[in-house]
């Protein structure tokens, strides 16, 4: 991941504010204000382009609401909703915080949902229920000796009943 960009937001030149503002809609029951700009290529958030550098939109939203975003912190999402931009539902916090966030919104990605899966929970139920040994069920299924066996002590997808 590319390090975060320090933003003030009295660098922000007036017309780049304007644009940027232009960018935004509110919806008026959840209180986000969605940006409609340009996104970045996990489709996740918003980009907005400040003299020829990228920032994220919710960085820029930040800094122009209460004047920086420190390059070692992230802008956190109170609403849980990657493309507001709303001042009042941001915060500033450290990736740890971010992470925990994360977590506590159940928005980590587990089980098939993780990138590197080469597993299915119906895989994960069928190897609890497996009496053979772990390095056959191993062979079979292409993964380590060590992932089946993390699996049955629940190590390893503990969110599987």
């Amino acid at each position: 991941m590319r390090p975060s960009l320090e933003l003030r937001g009295a660098d922000v030149p007036a017309v780049y504010e304007a644009s940027f503002w232009s960018l935004v809609s509110i919806d008026w029951t959840s209180g986000c204000w969605l940006w409609v700009g340009m996104i970045d290529e996990r489709g996740i958030y918003g980009r907005f382009k400040i003299k020829r550098r990228r920032y994220a939109a919710h960085r820029v939203s930040y800094a122009l609401s209460w004047g920086r975003t420190p390059a070692e912190l992230v802008v956190r999402h109170t609403c849980d909703t990657p493309l507001c931009v709303n001042p009042q539902h941001l915060l500033l916090g450290t990736n740890l915080d971010n992470t925990r966030d994360m977590i506590a919104r159940g928005r980590n990605p587990r089980g098939e949902r993780a990138g590197g899966s080469r597993l299915t929970e119906a895989q994960v139920i069928a190897i609890r229920s497996d009496g053979r040994f772990a390095r056959v069920i191993a062979k079979e299924l292409g993964v380590a000796k060590s992932t089946i066996n993390k699996i049955r002590e629940r190590v390893n997808w503990r969110h599987v009943p």
